[in-house]
């Protein structure tokens, strides 16, 4: 890549409670994430439906002549691509050419400080965590991203603060693989086997009462034990060392509010073949 990554964000929305498993991969799309959507089937599903921020990312651009949309502000004309989104019209704002200036400046490659700028809008920090052979070599990205930014102040009593999807992307971390930050030098793993996904957002909806009850018991004891250990040995940590363990209990916290929510009450999706 040779300059910043160009960013269009589109969030098409759906007030579906209930909805088979193949149309929920179908629409995870390449490198997506999304603030969470679980939280939607809850008990009567409310009257508004709840704000979320979405984001789908292709990593090596788009067919340009079948996605920049003609015509002008408010009588354009979508192309291929986007002609799914027709009936959202008078609620798209379609940018294009935005320049992401923080790439211009710091460490790294343009490839690198594509994926880890693109949502923080801040340069990269040196050091070395691999992807890309740029000199000096560079770490991750010196900001949160705006995805969890938002997730902070809209998704504090959601089971997920957030929901981080890819397709196709890789089991290893680096600079290369990670666009989604909970601050700096935090970046968060995507999941991509996507009945992993499945199980983990609607795993729970078709047991009874009794058998969520063991499942949470189980959960909350491996928890304890994780903190139990983070206790005995924080005191013998380095600054840093702290601070990287204090980032993992964070997400330990994380889990444990996921734990107390209320249940679903909504009927499980539909379990379907397998997944190409």
């Amino acid at each position: 890549m040779k300059g910043p990554r160009q960013r269009d964000l589109v969030a098409p929305l759906s007030r579906r409670n209930a909805f088979p498993r193949r149309a929920f991969l179908g629409g995870v799309g390449a490198g997506a994430l999304a603030l969470p959507f679980l939280h939607t089937l809850r008990a009567g599903a409310a009257d508004i439906f709840p704000k979320r921020f979405v984001v789908f990312f292709t990593p090596n651009g788009t067919i340009r002549n079948e996605w920049v949309p003609t015509g002008g502000e408010t009588d354009f004309k979508l192309k291929r691509i986007l002609q799914p989104l027709e009936e959202f019209r008078e609620h798209l704002l379609i940018l294009e050419g935005v320049d992401m200036k923080s790439g211009y400046s710091g460490p790294g490659d343009g490839h690198q400080k594509g994926m880890g700028t693109m949502l923080t809008g801040a340069e990269l920090l040196p050091g070395d965590v691999g992807g890309g052979d740029s000199s000096p070599p560079v770490s991750w990205a010196s900001s949160i991203s705006i995805d969890q930014y938002i997730a902070n102040n809209i998704s504090a009593d959601r089971p997920y603060r957030s929901i981080e999807l890819g397709v196709h992307t890789k089991d290893y971390a680096n600079i290369w693989t990670r666009m989604i930050y909970a601050g700096p030098s935090q970046p968060l793993p995507p999941e991509a086997n996507p009945y992993q996904a499945f199980d983990k957002l609607f795993g729970d909806l078709d047991v009874g009462a009794e058998e969520l009850e063991k499942r949470k018991a189980l959960r909350r004891s491996v928890l304890d034990s994780v903190k139990g250990d983070f206790a005995s040995i924080q005191k013998r940590l380095g600054v840093a060392d702290r601070h990287r363990m204090q980032s993992h209990m964070d997400g330990v916290r994380e889990i444990e509010k996921r734990l107390e929510s209320a249940g679903v009450t909504c009927a499980a999706p539909t379990m379907t073949g397998d997944v190409d």
